[in-house]
Parts: C-alpha cells; structure tokens; sequence
C-alpha cells in the first residue's frame, strides 16, 4: 500500500499481509482516515501506515469493498464455501464480523462489486449456476450459457434472500465489474460481455448500464473498438449523473465519460504508450477530477 499526497509525491509505502501469496484486490478510507483493503482478508491500518488497526478473515477472497454513514464496511466476493458462491458480508466500527451471506447457486458465482444505497445493498458479479436465484418480475429471469452477469440487492441485515435478483445475460459470456450509485436514483454498472445482439462491436465489449432502483434496465452503451477485446474495470458517477467508466481496449487503457441519460459520449480520453496498459479502478475526487489506478 502506498499513500501519495495530493501533488502526487508518496509519503509512505508498507506491505500487508502474511507468510504466503497476498493480493490487494480493493482499497477504500473510511469514516476515521483509516485505510482498508481487501482479498484474502480484511485489513485495515493506520492513515500514517505504521500499524495493523484490525484483520478480518471472512472465508473467501474478498474483490469489493463498500461502507456507509455508520462506518460500517460491506464486502463482495467469492467464497470458499458453497461450492464457490457470490459472498457478501459486514464488518462492524470496531473490526468485527457482523455477517456474512452467499448469494448463488450449484455451480460457481462470483461477485465482482458492491455499493450501498439508502435502502439496501446492491452485488453484481458473474454465476455459472443455471439455478442461480432471481426474483419474481426481474428483468432478466433465464440463465443462458458460459457465465452470466448478475445484479442483486440484498438488505444490510444480511440474509440470503434478496430484496431482487436479475441476470443480466445473454448468449455468451457476460461480467458485472463494478457498481456506483446515482445520486437521483438507481445505480450505473460497467460490464463486458462476448454475447451477440448486445450492441457488441467486437470480440468482447465494454459497456455501461443504468440500473433503477426496483432492478430495471433503463439505458445500456457499448464502448467497444472494432476487432479488439475490451474489459471495464471500474465505474464512477458525478453529482450530476454523468458516468465515467474506465476500460481496457487491446493494449490500451481508455476513460470514458457518458451523459447522465446515456444519450452520448461526453469525452474519451485514451492512454497509451509504448507498451500494454491496464485499468485497475477510476474515482472522483472531491473536485470532481478523475483518478485511475492501474499498470
């Protein structure tokens, strides 16, 4: 973990982790300026860096992390557990686990992001499960093949059963990576998808659905470049509901931003270089600029 200033001048860099393999796979500040990440466990250290506040194992690899106005974290996963299923869970101010859920079927899920809304919590991910749970009237109810995306909101009492389930599928491969809340209403997701009929303008694409708050879609945008493969890989919605997306197309890393009703492209920024680059996360500063992460 490294923390920079805002110049962008590093303060302070340390490792985390054990005597085996260790990943970060999210990373977010809570309410007192501790820094927590997230994948084998749950640590959180101090905002200089210099001690271990708490640790937390919840029984998966933990690949999102979200929180709330009580300091609460929430997590996003896969478990150990359950023959592989999506896993959500919350851990308390003080460290402690309060709860975990696993969310899917027979077969393997896998929840790639999370976010809190005012009434619930929202989980996007993949599932392989052809019994994978939806609810009654969701917009997608029919598992097709290879791995499907879904989108379900549970409440932040936990439990398995969700407030509403929805696949987001089609005939291919499809992957929700990420989740952000829009602030008059609903969520937006990124996703990428090799399904036909989807709008799709290469191998795989990119794209971004706006989600309303009871699991309908209300808009979708491919991003994808011609002939080339394209991943999102982060999500992020400004005060006034444009959507920012950050995405991988061949060997290049591109950040998009998409008007509030999805009608059009604002800008497209590409970053490229001599060499591959990747998005890891994208995230908006209390300005409004945008910061991405990757390699």
């Amino acid at each position: 973990i490294s923390k920079l200033s805002p110049s962008g001048v590093r303060a302070w860099s340390t490792f985390v982790g054990g005597v085996g393999a260790d990943e970060i796979n999210a990373l977010l500040i809570d309410s007192t300026g501790a820094i927590v990440v997230g994948g084998q466990e749950i640590i959180k250290i101090g905002n200089d860096g210099s001690a271990v506040l708490s640790k937390v194992s919840v029984g998966g690899t933990v690949r999102a992390l979200a929180k709330n106005s009580l300091s609460q974290l929430f997590f996003a996963g896969s478990s150990l557990q359950n023959k592989g299923s999506a896993l959500v869970g919350r851990i308390a101010p003080n460290g402690t686990l309060d709860w975990t859920s696993h969310i899917g079927g027979s077969d393997g899920d896998e929840a790639f992001a999370i976010t809190q809304s005012a009434s619930g919590i929202i989980i996007g991910g993949s599932t392989k499960s052809f019994d994978f749970p939806t609810s009654s009237g969701a917009f997608d109810m029919v598992r097709h093949s290879g791995k499907d995306g879904f989108l379900t909101k549970i409440s932040e009492l936990g439990g398995a059963s969700p407030t509403w389930s929805t696949l987001l599928a089609g005939h291919g491969h499809d992957q929700v990576t990420g989740i952000a809340v829009d602030p008059a209403g609903g969520f937006a997701i990124a996703y990428w998808t090799d399904s036909p009929g989807t709008g799709a303008k290469g191998m795989i694409d990119a794209g971004i659905r706006k989600i309303s708050e009871t699991g309908s879609v209300l808009w979708s945008v491919s991003l994808g470049v011609p002939d080339q493969d394209d991943y999102t890989r982060g999500i992020a919605v400004d005060s006034a509901g444009a959507v920012y997306v950050c995405s991988n197309s061949g060997k290049n890393m591109h950040i998009t931003k998409i008007a509030a009703d999805g009608a059009r492209t604002i800008w497209t920024k590409n970053l490229t270089g001599s060499g591959s680059q990747s998005c890891g996360g994208i995230a908006l500063d209390s300005f409004g600029d945008v910061v991405v992460s990757g390699y």
